[in-house]
């Protein structure tokens, strides 16, 4: 969308997917729009009303009949932002045409965006299990804290009563070595 950049890619790039769900005796209609944008991805999901026009935003994690309207490759909600850490965007249109003699417009990259979202969460996953092993919250003994019982609320600990464990890192079982697998 928008001009043409020197780097000839469009300043941004909108994808709609639609999903119709049956809701009692009617039919329901929601749109995703997705953005692709120079370092993230950017989506927005709406109900649509009775003539297609965006209605109502709802949020990416809305459900109908016990199941997201909007699941992701792994079947959990999207983000509203995904920083990609590209500087450029990472889904570029190019137009190309079929071999025949109506000169049928096709999409180069039809089939593809669903394996880029799918890579892009899981390099997401992984940034996430990485950034949580660096910046851990911590544990410590109850005489730690202030008078009132507080520390700074920069720091991040949790505090034990005197007899348990000693202070240490509190993680996750984070599997990177499943998420890692997926890449492979």
């Amino acid at each position: 969308m928008g001009e043409i950049l020197p780097s000839n890619e469009f300043a941004s790039y909108v994808r709609y997917t639609i999903q119709s769900i049956p809701d009692g005796k009617a039919v329901r209609n929601f749109l995703l729009q997705t953005t692709y944008l120079p370092g993230a991805i950017l989506r927005k999901a709406f109900e649509l009303d009775s003539k297609g026009a965006k209605a109502n935003p709802i949020p990416l994690n809305a459900g109908l009949n016990g199941k997201l309207i909007f699941p992701d490759t792994t079947g959990k909600p999207y983000a509203d932002t995904q920083v990609t850490g590209i500087p450029s965007n990472t889904i570029v249109y190019v137009p190309n045409f079929q071999d025949d003699d109506d000169r049928t417009p096709m999409r180069s990259y039809d089939g593809v965006i669903d394996l880029q979202d799918s890579l892009n969460a899981h390099e997401t996953q992984i940034d996430r299990i990485l950034e949580g092993h660096a910046d851990p919250a911590m544990y410590a003994d109850e005489q730690t804290a202030d008078n009132t019982g507080n520390l700074r609320s920069r720091q991040r600990v949790f505090f034990k009563r005197p007899g348990e464990d000693p202070p240490g890192y509190i993680v996750r079982d984070l599997q990177l070595d499943a998420v890692m697998a997926i890449h492979g």
